[in-house]
């Protein structure tokens, strides 16, 4: 701010001279160790964006002085001081649009290149992620960065899920959401060639099956489903039961990270497909029979054997994990729609099998726990047998 009265406060010939002190003290704000520093050279450079110079070739150095140094802090090991940098360098663009094409370029093509690099550190990689949002964030560049898009989306979606840094996969979530944005406004649909890369590095990241790779995964969907449907044509169709089975399928996923991204997209999930609503994808703690009822009804591959897992594993955590007898009931009717449904579709040994199993928690296992006791007697109150009857009585 000091900065900026002084050079409304100073006629035209000494202007110069003002300049030149501003340029010391931004450099030695921008190469000290202390963070504070740092920070303050960054908002200093910010504010003296927007003055306009009558020198022309003043204005021109200015971009480039000021270009350079926020190359400088932009290698900080600091996020914050490289979320702050890469901010000014996008309005750094915005405020010199005559200066700009040679600007975006250079830095389109290092940020390529450090994510790229297998020498690149993360602070590197983070960087360029963070520089690419800004940019993409400027329509004002929209046009320049048009032959860019092919390139950056390949990349950001490869960092995605190949990166074991967390915040770094998060941030080329953000990115890859801002450029298909940027896409979609130019052309108001994801072309199918980019759509189905975005695809492809899904089942990538589901191949690997890491954590990290699943988290990413579920980041490039989750960024995708934000978008309307229309927009992605036909490479949508015949994937959506898929993409459903597949988000569902990590609900049980203990990684707080995955989680995170899972809440976001089983609402998304919901409004893509507004009949979405009323389909049941799993056998919920809230209306268990009636879940495991649709999910029966719907005979898809593998139903039988997806819905009594579920329904296994729900019963099983009313039993085993509430530890309130608030929950036999619900417990007891559960099993009783598990055993017709076994009947009916002939599945006597998933029934039984579990029967035993569940025989052998609470009576063998269980022998030190009253609240499981309590649950088998009120379970034998039922009289529900295996479905075997000639073992009912061992």
């Amino acid at each position: 701010m000091y900065a900026l009265i002084k050079l409304t406060q100073e006629s035209n010939e000494n202007i110069p001279d003002v300049i030149n002190l501003i340029n010391k003290n931004i450099i030695q704000l921008i190469n000290s160790k202390d963070k504070n520093n740092l920070i303050v050279g960054i908002l200093v450079i910010d504010q003296l964006l927007e003055v306009e110079l009558d020198y022309s070739d003043e204005n021109n150095m200015k971009v480039t002085r000021f270009a350079n140094y926020l190359r400088i802090l932009l290698k900080s090991d600091d996020l914050e001081v490289i979320n702050k940098s890469a901010h000014t360098l996008g309005r750094l663009v915005k405020f010199n649009r005559s200066y700009n094409s040679e600007l975006v370029e250079f830095e389109v093509k290092r940020c390529l290149e450090w994510l790229q690099d297998e020498k690149a550190t993360d602070s590197n990689r983070f960087a360029s992620i963070r520089i690419l949002i800004e940019l993409g964030s400027l329509t004002e560049v929209t046009a320049l960065l048009h032959s860019f898009f092919p390139q950056i989306i390949d990349v950001i979606l490869k960092i995605i899920i190949n990166d074991s840094k967390t915040i770094i996969r998060e941030n080329g979530a953000k990115c890859f959401e801002v450029y298909i944005k940027m896409i979609i406004l130019r052309s108001s649909k994801i072309p199918e060639n980019i759509a189905r890369r975005s695809f492809l590095e899904i089942e990538r990241g589901v191949r690997i099956n890491s954590n990290e790779s699943i988290h990413g995964s579920l980041l490039i969907l989750n960024a995708l489903l934000s978008f309307h449907p229309n927009t992605f044509g036909a490479v949508i169709d015949g994937k959506y039961d898929h993409i459903c089975k597949f988000v569902v399928g990590k609900k049980e996923n203990k990684d707080l990270m995955i989680r995170k991204v899972l809440i976001s997209l089983l609402e998304k999930l919901a409004t893509f497909n507004s009949n979405l609503k009323d389909e049941v994808l799993e056998v919920g703690s809230v209306n268990p029979v009636s879940d495991f009822k649709k999910l029966i009804a719907r005979r898809d591959d593998d139903y039988i054997a997806t819905a009594t897992n579920q329904m296994i594993n729900r019963i099983q955590e009313f039993i085993f994990s509430s530890h309130s007898e608030d929950y036999f009931e619900k417990a007891i009717n559960c099993i009783k729609v598990l055993k017709d449904a076994c009947s009916k579709e002939l599945e006597f040994e998933i029934f039984d099998s579990f029967l035993k199993n569940l025989k052998l928690k609470c009576v063998d296992q269980g022998r030190d726990s009253n609240y499981l006791k309590n649950f088998w007697n009120f379970f034998l109150d039922q009289k529900i047998g295996l479905l075997n009857e000639s073992e009912n009585e061992k």
